[in-house]
């Protein structure tokens, strides 16, 4: 890791804290335009996240994006990604995985291709290629010099954010007593309240919703992992919390999986395990009462999804459908249609909702191999950077791999932050415990 110069420290704090404010202004035009109808044109977002690029360093542009990762659905985001991308370019020298940059031209030059198949917008492209280009660019940076710690509290403060805009837009409408009886998901606003407001609004479906809360769940348990502080159990019970009332079978599966496996990850002995497993199991029975208590409408509605005849919610009639189609064409399956508009070139309007077959659907064959193989450059890169990272330090990843199984992959396109938010967790230095704990 490159020294800093003594002399260069205030005037870097300086710069950092400008940063903050910019993000934390970002942050108030969010809430103003969603819960005080202030009309906040998307420029201002804009001109605010060039103004963050331009004075900040790399650490400061991602940390940028880590916290639109959570807001990203209310924003602007396409717009900033490709802004950001061109000025970090501009501004700084980049010493990437060679492999890893070949595999990301690759899968751009392949989805480019899908061009000749109609219904291809070279706007869209950019926009995606943006997204695409400064997320994975980050995980297959071969240097150091990124504030790890916080990017991932930065994501917690948008998810933060995020969750007072969605309940505030919530309490325009219905009081604190009409809300917990409802049993609708929670997180699309503007189904919920039946908004008609053009524009950008926050607004999430459910499935992506629960998500975001395991991730933040998560990301509290190792913040507390590693200082202590006990705003991070709050936040984590929170994060569990509203994701229940999104009503997300796939929230619970993946939620409850992390868990267990951070326990048992997090322990170095058999007996430990039982204990903390039995702890859980505890902690478990009082979230479970809690909700109950508060949110008996979601408990209910959540036992009635379980119960229905189809647990998959239509995913394999779905998936059927886009593998007999794909089997029927050679290119399909070799190459793919692209990501653009992939369901009317299938005849479907229905999304696939697996993310290894989107991939198949739209790359083909050829590109699957390469996301796979992209992936495992990323973990490679993640060990050599930080070998002593924990085994608990990668569930998050782990956890949205198999979260997006249920849903899309690359089309829904802060999934990618998400992964660069993940990555992030693998780089956070935390400290050993000890055998006891």
């Amino acid at each position: 890791m490159q020294k800093i110069k003594k002399e260069n420290i205030p005037i870097q704090q300086n710069m950092k804290r400008i940063t903050l404010i910019l993000i934390g202004l970002f942050s108030v035009l969010l809430l103003l335009r969603d819960l005080g109808g202030t009309g906040v044109p998307r420029i201002m977002f804009i001109a605010i996240s060039i103004a963050v690029c331009i004075i900040g360093k790399k650490s400061d542009i991602f940390c940028l994006m880590a916290f639109l990762a959570p807001v990203a659905e209310g924003t602007p985001y396409k717009y900033i990604a490709v802004i950001a991308l061109v000025i970090l370019l501009l501004k700084q020298k980049m010493r990437v995985h060679v492999k890893g940059l070949f595999l990301m031209i690759s899968i751009l030059l392949i989805e480019l291709l899908s061009a000749f198949r109609g219904s291809f917008s070279f706007a869209d492209y950019f926009r995606f290629t943006g997204v695409f280009f400064i997320t994975f660019l980050r995980m297959i940076d071969t240097d150091d010099q990124y504030d790890n710690l916080g990017m991932v509290k930065m994501y917690l403060f948008g998810y933060i954010v995020a969750m007072v805009d969605i309940f505030g837009q919530m309490q325009r409408q219905y009081s604190w007593a009409d809300f917990l009886k409802m049993k609708v998901r929670f997180g699309n606003t503007r189904q919920l309240l039946g908004s008609d407001t053009e524009g950008m609004l926050l607004s999430y479906n459910p499935n992506t919703l629960g998500t975001i809360c395991i991730l933040a769940a998560m990301f509290c348990l190792l913040l507390y992992h590693k200082e202590k502080r006990p705003r991070y159990p709050v936040l984590f019970v929170l994060a569990s919390l509203i994701g229940i009332t999104t009503q997300s079978r796939t929230f619970l599966i993946v939620y409850i999986l992390a868990i267990v496996l951070y326990i048992c990850l997090s322990c170095r002995s058999f007996s430990t395990a039982i204990k903390s497993l039995f702890g859980f199991a505890i902690g478990g029975t009082f979230i479970y009462i809690l909700a109950n208590k508060l949110l008996s409408n979601y408990i209910q509605s959540f036992s009635e999804r379980f119960a229905t005849d189809d647990i998959s919610g239509g995913r394999i009639e779905i998936m059927q459908y886009y593998f007999s189609k794909m089997f029927q064409h050679i290119d399909r399956l070799i190459i793919g249609v692209g990501l653009q508009n992939y369901q009317a070139k299938y005849g479907y309007n229905i999304s696939a909702h697996n993310a290894t077959q989107e991939v198949l659907i739209t790359w083909g064959i050829i590109g699957l191999i390469i996301v796979i193989v992209l992936f495992v450059i990323i973990i490679q890169n993640a060990k050599r950077l930080c070998p002593k990272a924990l085994l608990i330090q990668y569930i998050p990843i782990f956890a949205l791999l198999v979260a997006t199984q249920a849903g899309q992959g690359f089309s829904k396109m802060p999934n990618m932050f998400y992964f660069m938010v993940t990555y992030s967790a693998i780089m956070l230095q935390l400290e050993k415990q000890d055998s006891t704990s």
